[in-house]
């Protein structure tokens, strides 16, 4: 189907990129105006594959289309308008002119929330679900027929920020493919929408978004993460405007803290080490972690008094070299400046939210051993202060005192321990070598260096990349990675039920969850769901009496497949628990293979037939039946997907340090 697509941003792009992904031509993009010399990401890849490309200011001029506009815009011959995110008003005879007309995505379940707030709104008035429609354009203001629309529960401190990346950015694209195809099938709905439950809020600004600080905390809560990271709520606090972002509301006892005068407020706010604490009306309280100021510097909140002054680093050779990469990505993002120097600042030289998003994912990609969030950009907004913030993170400088403690007094004590034995029981000197310091500067040289011609690495995903990335650059080394992993556990209603329950808590909880191939995800058949959860339980409050530790055993229930906990590693004593429908095999196992991880796995029946069929089909390099956590030493253990490659243990782990040469030879 020839499409032309109307709008902008990643997501823009994102969109573009996966229609085309499917067969579907793309004839025509239609976009914003290059800002301070940069063209919006949907320009940029579009003109990169030889998509033409249009950038007009405006599609009409006091309400009326401007006709040169509209006749180049038909010219391309377009069967369908996608419009994923579109800031300019688009005239009636763009959106009917072509045969399918025209779908928009819209950020709410409508017919609640229509308005360019949506998200924002969503949060405001404390919505229990949030979610997204995709609707055939029509007159009216977010008003036209239905053609999909997907929800998710909004968690308690979900932000804007949050929410977006969570579930309306990626399934919001995957939403939009699948209404392109819909359309292109025949098969696509047009469901009138409502009047009932419709509302329509006004665009949130940053001059409407004070908080009212004479309400109850949950509502104080819900307008600060309502405006978080864009446009941001601000309160005068100590006589100055300040900006509140990653709020949370506070459970148990009020910490100490130095007292701060909060205006309009019942009682002083506190700054606490924790962060800012705020009351509201019912004098309940809510913290607030980061703090920024006019001028757009972010800090901690709990630095809010703090005086002192860091020293600046003196950076090694290979953190200059590293600093001047970090330019180049700064100067690819703020084309429009002529130059990077320690002075330039990140915001003022014309950089936006989207643009936070891409440093960080760029410096994920370029330098995986630091990782980044967006508020860190917030906090060092100059280059320099950005280059002394990524070195002592680099460094591990900036990690908290017990964490440091943790890594200093526990895991390098005891490998020179082993070392030490080592020795003692007659392997020579030099076979093994114990280097200690942190995966970012010793795992990042031992992965530069030449003379190294075989690396192994268990750990993160992304740190994996990295290091197989550098692998690749400086002497194309040979190396093997065990990654992360969330390994499906399925639990069909023929099994053994004592068993079952018995190997689940251990596959979970074992070694406080902290676990490679710890069963990141159980799918419990519908039939003994319940059953299985009531056995579970009592368990869980037993063992929790010997957790001293900060995170208490913990079991997820009715988790769905969008959710963050049923995607990403927990690698921590939770349990999370997905139920599927009575003799559903394939469906549990296309549910259970839809991860990027393929570390383990487990099934528990007791058809040894229905174990084989799973287990031939599960994409994982362990497939335990009947059992967890039971690993050989003759067995070879490894993952598949982005959980890595290569194997230890058996024989095949000797395969990853051996070379095979062929020797011909004609006498």
């Amino acid at each position: 189907m020839k499409l032309a697509l109307i709008g902008q941003s990643l997501f823009g792009q994102e969109v573009y990129t996966n229609v085309r992904k499917q067969g579907h031509k793309v004839v025509g993009v239609f976009t914003v105006p290059d800002k301070d010399g940069k063209a919006d990401p949907l320009a940029v890849v579009a003109e990169k594959d030889g998509t033409p490309v249009f950038k007009f200011p405006r599609w009409r001029v006091k309400g009326k289309p401007i006709p040169e506009v509209v006749e180049a815009y038909k010219a391309v011959g377009a069967e369908l308008n996608v419009m994923p995110f579109c800031s300019q008003f688009i005239p009636m005879n763009v959106i009917d002119f072509p045969k399918h007309g025209s779908i928009i995505y819209h950020p709410s379940i409508l017919p609640r929330h229509r308005g360019a707030s949506a998200i924002n709104w969503t949060l405001i008035e404390g919505d229990k679900k949030a979610g997204f429609s995709i609707f055939w354009a029509d007159d009216g203001l977010d008003t036209g027929p239905i053609l999909l629309q997907k929800e998710c529960p909004v968690e308690p401190n979900d932000t804007v920020d949050t929410l977006y990346n969570r579930f309306l950015f990626p399934e919001g694209i995957k939403a939009m493919v699948e209404a392109v195809q819909l359309i292109a099938d025949g098969k696509a709905p047009k469901i009138p929408q409502s009047e009932e439950g419709a509302s329509y809020e006004g665009i949130q600004k940053k001059s409407n978004a004070k908080v009212n600080m004479a309400q109850p905390t949950e509502v104080i809560h819900n307008w600060i993460r309502g405006h978080d990271k864009v446009p941001g709520a601000w309160a005068v606090i100590d006589g100055k405007v300040l900006t509140l972002y990653s709020s949370s509301m506070l459970s148990g006892s009020v910490p100490t803290g130095q007292p701060i005068e909060v205006e309009g407020a019942s009682q002083p706010g506190l700054i606490a080490k924790s962060g800012l604490i705020l009351f509201g009306s019912d004098g309940k309280a809510l913290q607030v972690k980061n703090l920024q100021f006019e001028d757009g510097k972010m800090i901690p909140a709990s630095k809010y008094f703090s005086s002192e002054e860091t020293a600046s680093l003196d950076l090694t050779d290979d953190e200059k070299k590293m600093a001047e990469e970090i330019r180049v990505i700064w100067k690819g993002i703020l084309s429009n400046v002529p130059a990077i120097d320690d002075t330039t600042d990140f915001f003022k030289s014309g950089a936006a939210s989207m643009d936070v998003v891409r440093l960080v994912e760029e410096l994920k990609q370029k330098c995986g051993g630091v990782q980044l969030q967006n508020e860190d950009v917030y906090m060092a907004t100059t280059f320099q202060s950005f280059i002394q913030m990524f070195v002592r993170r680099l460094r591990g400088e900036d990690q908290e005192e017990e964490l440091i403690t943790r890594k200093i007094f526990v895991t390098p004590l005891t490998a020179l321990k082993f070392a030490e034995l080592t020795v003692k029981a007659g392997i020579p000197k030099g076979v093994i070598n114990i280097v200690p310091g942190s995966g970012g500067l010793v795992g990042q040289r031992m992965s530069d260096h030449n003379d190294i011609r075989k690396l192994g690495f268990t750990g993160s995903t992304p740190i994996g990349k990295q290091i197989m990335k550098s692998c690749a650059v400086s002497n194309l080394k040979k190396v093997s990675l065990e990654l992360g992993g969330k390994s499906p556990l399925i639990i069909f209603s023929d099994c053994d039920m004592d068993k079952a329950v018995r190997m689940g808590m251990s596959s979970v909880y074992f070694n406080k969850g902290e676990n490679c191939i710890a069963a990141g995800r159980l799918f419990v058949e519908e039939s003994i769901h319940d059953e299985y959860i009531r056995r579970v339980v009592p368990f869980v409050i037993f063992i929790s009496f010997g957790f001293f530790f900060l995170f208490s055993p913990t079991v997820f229930t009715d988790v769905e497949d969008h959710m963050f906990i049923a995607k990403e590693e927990s690698f921590g004593p939770v349990m999370v628990v997905s139920k599927f429908k009575d003799g559903d095999v394939d469906g549990v196992l296309s549910r259970a293979n839809n991860t990027e991880f393929g570390l383990a796995s487990g099934v528990f029946t007791r058809d040894i037939n229905k174990a084989m069929y799973v287990s031939e089909r599960l994409e994982a390099g362990t497939v335990f039946v009947n059992t967890y956590n039971k690993t050989d030493v003759a067995a070879p253990f490894g993952g598949f997907k982005q959980s890595g490659f290569g194997k230890d243990l058996g024989e095949e782990a000797l395969h990853e340090y051996l070379r095979t040469k062929a020797v011909t030879v004609e006498y």
